[in-house]
């Protein structure tokens, strides 16, 4: 299931608590509400917390690797990391799936041979967070344990966050195979 507006508004709250670098916003979420629910967040973080982070849009091109194509997207990344990003230029998928935090492997073959999938789902509403399509084919055995172990590390400290911050929010890790439908 995907809700555009609460999962882009996860991923504001994940990056700017420092549990995520950056994160994509969902490409369904409105624009102009992106914005507004950013000024918001931005002003209430600056107000109510010290922990948070001001939280920045970074628009990027990207030429994906699999068709050639260039598309626009944005980048949510905490503001004091913004000099850290090359928007100069336009990004590859490699480029990308570094600052999204996605595994060495997975980067090296996306889109090569992916018949499974780790997905971070948040567990009272379904709404799917995360993404990451698993190259397994091309990992070791203890490299895919490791892959699992850091998936599940990961939602561990997005849940840490969500407790911290006293949202019922929760979120699971699930891998399994890809579903086309």
């Amino acid at each position: 299931m995907v809700d555009p507006k609460f999962s882009s508004a996860i991923n504001i709250i994940l990056v700017a608590f420092y549990a995520r670098d950056a994160a994509l916003p969902c490409p369904y979420t409105d624009r102009e509400w992106l914005e507004n629910f950013l000024y918001f967040f931005n002003s209430a973080a600056k107000r109510y917390s010290s922990q948070a982070s001001q939280i920045h849009l970074l628009p990027f091109t990207l030429k994906r690797g699999y068709d050639g194509k260039i598309i626009t997207h944005d980048l949510i990344i905490r503001f004091s990391n913004l000099m850290s990003y090359d928007t100069r230029s336009h990004w590859n998928d490699e480029q990308l799936g570094r600052y999204l935090g996605m595994d060495d492997v997975n980067i090296k073959n996306f889109l090569t041979n992916l018949n499974c999938a780790f997905e971070a789902v948040e567990v009272y509403t379904g709404v799917a967070i995360f993404h990451e399509l698993i190259a397994r084919s091309f990992m070791t055995r203890k490299k895919y344990e490791e892959f699992c172990s850091q998936c599940g590390k990961m939602v561990q400290r997005w849940n840490e966050v969500m407790v911290m911050l006293n949202l019922k929010y929760r979120f699971e890790a699930k891998i399994g195979p890809i579903v086309h439908g």
